[in-house]
């Protein structure tokens, strides 16, 4: 501490402590310093400790600022009739937690490696400015049809519409 500093503080502060006890006080107050690393207990600061949040515990939510409304695999071509049937296939999986999503209904819904995706999803990912990501998330609605998106924190942010498994090819086994 400088002493306009020193000054500075008397003015606005003024120092209650009797002499007697005042180098007592600093005198202790120094000692404490110096046996936690020198850093005053004035100037600590908490650690905070990180929220966790239990993913596979959560319900689902869904962002739909990214659809795609254009080729390949657009939301653009979508009937009114077969978006009320997504939107109602939506909302009942939000009834579910992310665990029944994508660990009970592993076969039917999982994360995708982008590596797996065709080139033209790759493409599009790059595009978009997307290509960040290590993997998007399929969810499956009927039997070719998928909706695919990239999960940030509990919300699958919707991407694509894929009613011919075109995003990721599947090869069907024993065939």
């Amino acid at each position: 501490m400088t002493a306009e500093t020193g000054l500075f503080l008397s003015l606005i502060w003024p120092n209650t402590t009797p002499a007697s006890n005042r180098e007592t006080v600093l005198a202790k107050r120094d000692k404490h310093a110096k046996t936690k690393g020198g850093i005053p207990p004035l100037l600590k600061q908490p650690k905070a400790e990180e929220p966790t949040i239990q993913f596979y515990k959560l319900r689902p939510a869904w962002r739909i600022g990214k659809i795609e409304m254009c080729d390949p695999y657009g939301w653009h071509e979508i009937s009114k009739e077969k978006l009320a049937e997504i939107r109602s296939k939506l909302a009942a999986l939000e009834n579910s937690t992310w665990n029944d999503i994508l660990l009970t209904s592993k076969k039917q819904n999982h994360p995708i490696p982008v590596g797996d995706l065709e080139d033209d999803a790759r493409r599009r990912l790059r595009e978009l400015h997307l290509d960040d990501v290590d993997e998007v998330i399929s969810l499956r609605l009927s039997g070719k049809e998928r909706v695919f998106g990239i999960r940030y924190d509990i919300a699958l942010t919707l991407l694509w519409w894929d009613p011919e498994h075109k995003v990721c090819a599947s090869e069907l086994k024993h065939t």
